[in-house]
């Protein structure tokens, strides 16, 4: 038995929500991510910020919502777009800079879904799913949403 055998660690998986630990009022969207202020975060968003530009040091902000642990702000950056896959640079950093499981099973769960349709693919979508509509019957329709979750 080694003495690494004979350490206890104690894991709190528990891990409730962040709460930010300052508001940003005037702060950008790395600011904002830092500290998990999420009206902050979905004011920017909803202005148009670009949920994965770079700041000066070649980051994210999804990075830092992951680097300090903020569930809720990380998840409003996935959920408006930013990149999380374990493929590309920046969803790597993410992975690793996680700071508890929840963020990285939140992580995990948006690399594992598709990604999301841009204007123009939602708009040829709709298109095909109408026209295959006209020429098939009800249950073909009914096929295909059910497969595919339209």
């Amino acid at each position: 038995m080694t003495l690494v055998d004979e350490v206890e660690v104690e894991v709190d998986l528990e891990v409730e929500a962040s709460v930010p630990v300052k508001k940003v009022p005037y702060g950008d969207i790395f600011e904002a991510s830092r500290a998990g202020d999420v009206e902050r975060l979905r004011y920017l968003l909803e202005t148009g910020v670009n949920v994965n530009a770079r700041d000066q040091w070649d980051s994210v902000a999804l990075y830092y919502a992951c680097l300090v642990g903020h569930l809720d702000a990380a998840r409003m950056l996935l959920e408006n777009g930013a990149i999380c896959s374990e493929h590309t640079f920046d969803g790597d950093r993410c992975h690793y800079a996680a700071l508890n499981l929840k963020v990285r099973k939140l992580l995990k769960a948006f690399e594992a879904r598709p990604p999301p349709l841009e204007p123009l693919q939602a708009a040829l979508r709709d298109t095909f799913l109408a026209c295959m509509l006209l020429y098939y019957p009800i249950s073909f329709y009914t096929c295909i949403d059910s497969r595919f979750r339209v």
